[in-house]
């Protein structure tokens, strides 16, 4: 396993860094523009600290310098009301300084509470930077925002910290260590860009809004023993589940031979995301996050993948927990990758997904639920294979390995499309509809040994062993066991022998030699799965945290607030002819505000408060109790290529009709009921009586959407494009209005939200 020689051959490079021990150490106030030098301690107190110049209000230029800040508060806010999304400035910051060491403290309300920059043998022992800066989030439980989205594709000017922020961000910072720091409810915990040989061992980087711990251009560095869990957005359970690529452990732009281990790290975007970078994919087309290797780590319940690693080469990833996830390794475009002794329980949509992968081997894991086991395929990415990275790399899905694996209660245990001379053998494949699945061109070089695993059921169609092209059958090495659709006659003896399945033991590469941290953090308690998110204005809350979302809330007849709280609370004050329900309830919850049953058709303004103990949380509002008269058409062409089909389609008789008090249609990848995906079209119309002033009427579409006012066009975005809100100010005359919207949805994703509000 010469990966794994390496990975100890890595360790034996991280030892410590000399330090200077410069004697009896200075005790500073700090303030603003301090120069930090030798051996100082920071006065015991809570010291407000804005950084004016962006520049470090602590600053560190000499080598050997040691800071204790000690039980020092330093907090970059110059008022506690400023809003996390402005926090400023760079607490300490550290240029061009060899073997620094700082410790204690507790930084917060900065952008960044620690930078540093070209200091290597830089040391940061048990730095608490909670708070930090952090965006607020256009998401809500009830919809996504696509602008929350992270871009982690550009950082060699250290665009991650100037946009983003961070509790610590290091540099060409080779051979730092970085042990028992804290960096929770902020945007990320450590980003640490073109540095090697860099330990991040025992820290609590949890409940972030974007990334634990980021790599730029950073390789043989170890990631061990930490906590990362809720590195979160974009997931509102039964609504959507995006991760938005917020991720625990992101290794992006060329990272290679580190080392990740034993990390908890549940419930995050993606539990590690590694990518080649857009230099191998789109420029160079060589490259890639190579030789990494990422044992033992508990990526459960990740929103997107529990592993995502793509268009790289060598990675290996053994003895991770992937379980709930909605892939639990995702691996496109991967080469030569070992995924063995996985755990994929219940995950979504596939325990291991792997496109356009070349001599990957898949061996000893253990995988149960989801739609697919394990899924193989080739697709015919037409502009990425014709880029660089497509001419410069073998892009076929063949010669991989899959090997000894136990597959259980999938829909599909192993399917492979368009992939070439694969070998499958000694695997335990049991799957409710279909053990293999073989399609296209599909032809494994050798198929042999494995288990064919059927049901106990009495009554009920069997699931079948394999479906393949006509002319292809199993090869009579492979065995059945129990009931299945596509075996003539159970042969008694021979299912009586299959039953031990004696099969070679997996070959488990050793965890690598990596000492625990001198103290362990613990995990937050907080409930396990897929419905324990709890997203907030800013990032993920904690068990203990209080939010009511949306702040500002509109809707038509009726509108739902999303109340998360760890205790009881109330309602404690209305106005505006509304009636709202539950007025009380404990825990999280959902309090829908309606209009009053006497209220007119027009914009009807409320505000109320929520209050818990030690909390109030006001909410404003506008509900707009109107009925939308909505028909939906089926379109014979694709709108764009032939526009006339929309006026064919609206010409005709719709195929459903509904009278909904919101225009809200979220369809996501679903379509209307009784009405296909894909190629409709909806008509909607409504009227309403407004007092007489300037309204803004915001629309929410995928694709195309246009729309009149007293049969007067005033919007206009008839594309094929992704969720995009639209809006247009108008200015209206007191009295009744006409408002019609026309939508088409052409493919993919299909959404219809429109509001209306009064402009201030």
């Amino acid at each position: 396993m010469p990966r794994l020689l390496h990975a100890l051959a890595l360790l034996a490079l991280l030892a410590a860094s000399p330090h200077v021990v410069t004697g009896e150490p200075t005790t500073l106030e700090p303030k603003d523009d301090l120069a930090v030098a030798g051996s100082v301690r920071l006065a015991t107190g809570t010291w407000r600290v804005p950084d004016a110049g962006d520049d470090g209000a602590l600053r560190i230029t000499e080598d050997g310098t040691e800071l204790d800040l000690g039980d020092a508060v330093l907090d970059g806010r110059e008022r506690d009301d400023v809003a996390p999304e402005a926090y400023r400035g760079i607490c300490i910051q550290v240029i061009g300084a060899r073997n620094v060491t700082i410790r204690g403290g507790r930084l917060r309300g900065y952008r960044v509470a620690v930078q540093a920059m070209d200091a290597p043998g830089l040391r940061l022992l048990g730095v608490n930077a909670d708070e930090g800066r952090r965006d607020r989030l256009a998401s809500t439980p009830a919809r996504e925002a696509s602008e929350d989205w992270l871009w982690p594709h550009h950082d060699d000017d250290d665009e991650w910290a100037k946009r983003y922020g961070a509790g610590f961000s290091l540099t060409r910072c080779d051979l730092a260590h970085v042990e028992g720091c804290e960096a929770r409810r902020g945007q990320n915990g450590l980003l640490l860009a073109s540095s090697r040989r860099v330990r991040i061992v025992g820290n609590d980087f949890a409940w972030n809004s974007g990334w634990g711990v980021a790599l730029w251009r950073a390789s043989e560095n170890i990631i061990a023993w930490n906590v990362l869990d809720h590195c979160v957005r974009g997931m509102s359970p039964g609504v959507y589940f995006r991760g938005q690529d917020s991720a625990a452990i992101l290794l992006f732009e060329q990272c290679c031979s580190n080392v990740v281990y034993r990390n908890h790290a549940t419930h995050s975007g993606d539990g590690l995301f590694l990518y080649a970078g857009h230099e191998t994919t789109q420029r160079t087309g060589r490259g890639g996050s190579n030789h990494n290797v990422v044992v033992d780590n508990d990526f459960r319940f990740a929103v997107a993948n529990g592993i995502e690693a793509t268009f790289s080469t060598g990675n290996v990833f053994a003895g991770n927990d992937v379980s709930g996830s909605d892939h639990g390794v995702w691996a496109g475009y991967s080469r030569d990758t070992l995924i063995v002794e996985q755990r994929a329980v219940d995950c979504m949509t596939a325990g291991i997904s792997i496109e356009h992968g070349v001599g990957n081997r898949i061996v000893g894991n253990e995988i149960e639920g989801g739609r697919h086991g394990v899924h193989l395929w080739w697709d015919d990415d037409k502009e990425l294979l014709a880029g660089p990275y497509g001419q410069q790399q073998d892009t076929r899905s063949a010669d991989n390995t899959v090997e000894g694996n136990t597959i259980r209660g999938s829909e599909i245990a192993l399917r492979l499309v368009q992939d070439e001379g694969s070998t499958v053998r000694w695997n335990d494949l049991g799957a409710s509809a279909v053990g293999l699945q073989l399609e296209g061109t599909t032809r494994p070089r050798e198929l042999a040994f494995n288990r064919f695993v059927g049901t106990r059921r009495r009554r009920g169609e069997a699931p079948r062993a394999l479906q393949a092209p006509d002319g292809f059958a199993l090869d009579p090495r492979n065995t059945r066991h129990l009931r299945l659709a596509d075996e003539d006659r159970p042969d008694v003896a021979a299912l009586v022998a299959n039953r031990a399945f004696p099969r070679p033991a997996v070959r488990r590469p050793a965890p690598p030699d990596v000492a625990q941290p001198r103290r362990m953090p613990e995990p937050v308690a907080a409930p396990m799965g897929r419905d324990a998110f709890r997203i907030g204005p800013y990032g993920p809350l904690q068990p203990s945290d209080a939010a009511v979302l949306p702040e500002s809330l509109e809707g038509g007849r009726s509108a739902t607030l999303f109340v998360f709280a760890p205790g009881p609370w109330e309602v404690c004050t209305t106005s505006g002819d509304v009636e709202v329900e539950p007025a009380r309830g404990s825990g999280d919850g959902r309090v829908v505000v309606r209009a009053a049953a006497s209220a007119p058709a027009r914009p009807l303004p409320f505000t109320l408060e929520i209050c818990m103990p030690g909390e109030l949380f006001p909410v404003s509002g506008q509900l707009l109790p109107v009925v939308w008269d909505v028909a939906w058409y089926l379109l014979d062409a694709d709108p764009l290529a032939e526009p006339e089909s929309v006026g064919r389609a609206f010409a005709g008789e719709p195929v459903a009709r509904q009278r909904v008090d919101a225009l809200l249609f979220p369809w996501r990848a679903g379509s209307p009921p009784g009405v296909r995906a894909d190629r409709f079209a909806t008509r909607a119309r409504t009227e309403v009586d407004l007092p007489a002033g300037r309204w803004r009427l915001r629309v929410t579409s995928d694709d195309g959407v246009r729309v009149r006012v007293d049969g007067r066009e005033v919007l206009v975005n008839w594309t094929r494009h992704g969720p995009t809100e639209d809006k247009v100010e108008l200015d209206l005359e007191a009295g009744r209005h006409a408002i019609e919207i026309e939508h088409m949805e052409i493919d993919g994703w299909a959404w219809l939200e429109a509001h209306l509000e009064r402009v201030p």
